[in-house]
């Protein structure tokens, strides 16, 4: 440092030249940090980005649509396992008068009801019978 004291017009150009490659270098570094990635908006008078300035929002709705995500999944799931669980309702017991001389054929029973044949002093008969057991339609079977 003591030569360069001495001899102000070499400290000034030695200044000088180092100045200006150091300050090209400096520069040079300084916009590649800033040039490649998202703009961030820190040291200059540009505005952040949408995707910087709603970030918290994008990560706030990201965990909610995460949540929602698990708590579908675990409803599937327990709806599933409940009708897999559930035994179907045994019909109650239905009681059901056959007048004397009246012989049954043939049944049968569905979600409507039941369906008898039957055959007596008329003849044959069809009896569809509500499911608790009443007589609503009979369908005489006449042979031609």
């Amino acid at each position: 440092m003591q030569g360069d004291t001495a001899n102000p017009t070499k400290d000034t150009a030695h200044n000088a030249g180092h100045g200006a490659a150091h300050n090209a270098v400096h520069s040079a570094a300084h916009n590649s940090g800033h040039s490649a990635g998202p703009n961030t908006g820190h040291g200059s008078g540009e505005e952040p980005s949408a995707i910087v300035r709603n970030l918290g929002m994008i990560k706030a709705a990201s965990v909610i649509m995460g949540v929602l995500i698990i708590i579908l999944g675990a409803v599937v799931v327990a709806t599933v396992i409940s009708r897999l669980s559930e035994k179907p309702a045994s019909p109650p017991a239905v009681t059901i008068t056959i007048p004397d001389g009246v012989r049954v054929l043939s049944a049968s029973a569905d979600d409507d009801g039941l369906t008898l044949l039957v055959e007596g002093e008329a003849g044959q008969q069809i009896w569809r019978m509500s499911p608790s057991g009443e007589r609503y339609q009979t369908i005489t079977l006449v042979a031609e």
